[in-house]
């Protein structure tokens, strides 16, 4: 078999919300000198210890509040067991050949069809439960949400959660649809403050809004003005958008981009 290479690469864009799992294994063509049954062996190396990267990987992804992928499937045998077949379906592959190392890359979308997320958080356990806030605000039928949470020390989750000054939960994935969870999750992130490429996902009326900060939330946790959930949640056409996550969360870039060695 090939030898083992020494750059190992996962990497987890949360823009483009995608992990990708690289491996490069060094040609040994033995005896005999075969280049290509060397090439061979290598690549079988190579997608052998992608699979392991991959694994690995798990530790680094963050689910919600509390958990890490990893987190999740050591205490759930179910899902241990759909992400492991989710990995063998995952057939689609590149190689990158030359006469000394062979390369694989193996990309696995969070979310759409071929998504992986949706096979470690459930969404729509509370579908459309959002807090009612007392008294009147001017509102409007918004069309999405966004909040600028630059410069708060946010991170990414598949199941990020939005809170108000109270603590009350203004938004999360249990308010979700689950279909519209599995199709593109709970929020887009970008550190774009015109979230550019990204406009269709919250309309042409989206709630523009600036999170607080609130060192009492755990990281991947936002927190917005009381005055704003009561405006973004008295319309019903407004919490509809909410259940579809139309949502867009603006974060610092370097949090957004992650690569693993």
């Amino acid at each position: 078999m090939g030898e083992s290479g020494n750059n190992p690469s996962i990497t987890i864009d949360w823009i483009k919300g995608r992990l990708v799992i690289s491996r490069t294994a060094v040609v040994n063509p033995g005896e005999r000198g075969n280049i290509m049954e060397g090439q061979l062996n290598a690549a079988k190396t190579a997608m052998e210890e992608a699979f392991g990267q991959f694994i690995r990987s798990m530790q680094f992804i963050r689910v919600d509040a509390y958990n890490t992928a990893q987190y999740v499937l050591r205490h759930s045998y179910e899902k241990n067991d759909s992400l492991f077949r989710y990995n063998e379906r995952m057939k689609r592959y590149s190689l990158k050949y030359d006469d000394c190392t062979v390369t694989v890359t193996k990309t696995y979308p969070f979310f759409g069809k071929e998504g992986f997320a949706p096979l470690l958080v459930r969404a729509g356990e509370d579908e459309g439960n959002f807090p009612k806030y007392p008294g009147y605000k001017f509102t409007a039928q918004f069309s999405g949400l966004v909040i600028d949470a630059r410069g708060l020390g946010r991170i990414p989750a598949f199941a990020p959660r939005v809170f108000d000054e109270a603590h009350n939960t203004v938004f999360c994935v249990d308010f979700m649809r689950s279909e519209s969870f599995e199709r593109w999750g709970a929020v887009q992130y970008t550190s774009d403050p015109y979230y550019r490429g990204f406009q269709d996902r919250v309309g042409n009326n989206p709630f523009r809004v600036v999170a607080i900060r609130n060192d009492r939330l755990i990281e991947t946790d936002i927190a917005i003005l009381n005055e704003d959930a009561s405006v973004l949640l008295q319309n019903k056409e407004s919490r509809i958008s909410l259940e579809e996550g139309r949502v867009i969360v603006i974060l610092d870039p370097e949090v957004l981009f992650e690569v693993y060695k």
